[in-house]
């Protein structure tokens, strides 16, 4: 169903575009869809209601769109993120949407927050962002902690904080890309602009497990298509085989 309505909705210009895409699904990033489906997840739904909302969101449906959003957000909470989409046009009614979508969200939240006190102080206290490393886990955060800072702390005898190195990334990335986005993207179609951000999303978020990489396939098959042929299947491969697995 959610290859399904990516087709429907968000890609495929070009006849080969379903055969990339079954590729991709069967490989891409490592396996992701095959990992979330082994590991018994709940990926594949949470990405659903993700790309359900998107599809309304394309076709000028705000309120169906917000609420798919905010139902990924629900099964897990940075999805929420993907609110911003709502801001890409700054008028009263995508900024009505947006806060619509926020309130909403929030709303659950302290519902959840008032039913299970306990559970809800255990999650906020301990959100297991470093539960895992290496190859299940493969974020921004965790190659900063276990390479890029070690390594310069080591090559130039500094005692640079991993958490602290994290953020001036992250600040950085979002600055850099928030000037291509004003500079090229501001003004393109909104599929662009959904990809944009799922790309961002991906490079920044602390933990970002091995099946959650199903989320990239859209935006990768949506990028793939702009490509020239020869480009676009050498693309394919070096998203879809495995070439090294990534230690820490």
């Amino acid at each position: 169903s959610l290859f399904c309505l990516g087709m429907k909705s968000f890609t495929f210009k070009n006849k080969s575009d379903p055969w990339m895409l079954l590729i991709l699904a069967l490989g891409a990033f490592h396996g992701t869809v095959q990992t979330d489906i082994l590991a018994a997840n709940i990926s594949i739904f949470e990405q659903l209601c993700l790309w359900t909302g998107f599809s309304f969101f394309i076709r000028g449906n705000l309120k169906l769109g917000m609420i798919g959003i905010v139902f990924a957000g629900l099964c897990k909470g940075p999805l929420i993120l993907f609110l911003g989409v709502f801001l890409f046009k700054m008028d009263m009614k995508n900024f009505h949407a947006f806060l619509s979508g926020v309130a909403l969200f929030i709303s659950v939240q302290l519902a959840t927050f008032f039913c299970f006190p306990g559970l809800s102080l255990k999650f906020m206290v301990n959100p297991q962002v470093m539960d895992s490393t290496g190859f299940t886990n493969p974020s921004l955060l965790v190659w900063i902690t276990f390479d890029a800072a070690p390594y310069l702390n080591r090559i130039f005898d500094l005692a640079i904080n991993p958490t602290n190195l994290y953020k001036m990334v992250v600040f950085g990335l979002i600055s850099f890309f928030g000037i291509i986005y004003l500079c090229l993207m501001k003004d393109q179609e909104k599929r662009y602009k959904i990809a944009f951000l799922a790309l961002i999303y991906g490079l920044v978020l602390p933990r970002m497990k091995d099946y959650s990489f199903v989320l990239q396939i859209m935006p990768a098959l949506f990028v793939m298509e702009r490509l020239k042929t020869t480009a676009r299947w050498v693309v394919l491969v070096l998203l879809s085989v495995s070439l090294w697995p990534y230690y820490h």
